[in-house]
C-alpha cells in the first residue's frame, strides 16, 4: 500500500469517526486479544469490531503470518507489527499497539455427546452384530481433540474390539477439518466376559466397509520395516511427537512394534496414516 493510499485513508477515517484523533494524529488501538478462523492473520483481525469499514478493507490485505493450530494460540509482538505495518505503507504512529498480542484459533474442544452420536450414527448404518450397548456415560477418549468452531462432522472409520479387557475401541476423523489428527474413543461399560463371548461367537459383517474416504487407502501399507515415522504418544497429562524406527510393516489401524531411539526402548503403537503412528501411555 503506497503512503499516498494511507493518508487519502486517513483523511477518510477521521471524517467516518468522529473523535477518534488525538492531537492531529489518527490513534487506533489494536485489541490485545483476538480470534481467528482462517489459517492467516490479517492486521484487519486486530482491529476493534467499531473500526471503519474502509480501514478494515485495507488492513484485510496485510497479513502478519501463520494462525495458529486448533486449540493453541500466538503471540506477536510489537516490534513485529511495526516492522510489516511500515513495509506495507501504513503508519506506525497511526496505531495505539501493546507489547504482545495474543491471537487464537476460534475452535472448540470435541465433546463427548458428539463423539457418542457419530458413534451411534456409525453403528445405525453398519450391522455390527453382538456389540453389546453401552451409554454416553460410558464413553471417554485419551486426549483433548480441538475442531475448528462449528459442526465437526465426525465420522468413526475404524473399530475394534477387545476380548481380554472388554473394551470397543474407535477411530474417528472430522470431514470438516482434515488436518486434524485421528483421535480414539473407547467404551468401558456394560462389555463383561459373557457379551466378549457372544460378540465373538456371533455372525457379524465387517464393522465399517468401504464408505469413507480413509477406507480407501486401508489395504496398503502405510508404514515399511526400519523407516523413520512420526509417533503420537499421549496420556491424560502429556502430548509428545517423537521420531521412532518401525520394525514393522503396516496397513491402517495396524498395531506395530516400534523403538525409541534415544534409549532403544520398543513399543507398540497404532498406524494412522502415512509414516504416521498413534500410542498412548
Amino acid at each position: 500500500m503506497r503512503p499516498l493510499y494511507f493518508l487519502s485513508l486517513v483523511l477518510l477515517v477521521h471524517m467516518l469517526w468522529p473523535g477518534s484523533a488525538q492531537s492531529g494524529t489518527l490513534r487506533i488501538a489494536l485489541v490485545e486479544h483476538s480470534q481467528v478462523r482462517s489459517d492467516t492473520i490479517f492486521l484487519s483481525d486486530l482491529l476493534p469490531q467499531n473500526a471503519p469499514e474502509a480501514l478494515r478493507d485495507a488492513a484485510s490485505k496485510i497479513s502478519l503470518g501463520a494462525a495458529p493450530q486448533n486449540g493453541t494460540s500466538r503471540e506477536i509482538s510489537q516490534a513485529s507489527i511495526l516492522a510489516t505495518l511500515a513495509a506495507s505503507g501504513f503508519s506506525p504512529s497511526s496505531f495505539l499497539i501493546p507489547e504482545k498480542l495474543t491471537v487464537e484459533r476460534a475452535s472448540h474442544q470435541v465433546t463427548r455427546e458428539e463423539v457418542y452420536a457419530a458413534i451411534q450414527q456409525a453403528l445405525a448404518k453398519n450391522d455390527v452384530s453382538g456389540l453389546p450397548p453401552f451409554q454416553l456415560a460410558d464413553l471417554s477418549f485419551d486426549a483433548a481433540v480441538f475442531v475448528p468452531d462449528g459442526r465437526p462432522e465426525l465420522e468413526v472409520t475404524q473399530m475394534a474390539f477387545d476380548e481380554f479387557i472388554g473394551r470397543a475401541r474407535f477411530r474417528l476423523w472430522t470431514r470438516s477439518a482434515p488436518e486434524v489428527h485421528p483421535f480414539f474413543a473407547t467404551a468401558r461399560g456394560g462389555l463383561g466376559a459373557a457379551d466378549v463371548s457372544s460378540f465373538y461367537a456371533a455372525p457379524r459383517k465387517p464393522a465399517f466397509p468401504a464408505a469413507s474416504r480413509e477406507s480407501q487407502v486401508a489395504q496398503a501399507y502405510l508404514v515399511e520395516t526400519n523407516r523413520v515415522a512420526r509417533l503420537h504418544l499421549h496420556s491424560p497429562n502429556a502430548n509428545l511427537l517423537l521420531e521412532v524406527k518401525t520394525l514393522q510393516r503396516g496397513r491402517l489401524g495396524d498395531v506395530i512394534r516400534v523403538r525409541l531411539p534415544n534409549n532403544g526402548k520398543t513399543l507398540l503403537a497404532t498406524v494412522v496414516g502415512s509414516e504416521s503412528l498413534d500410542a498412548s501411555f
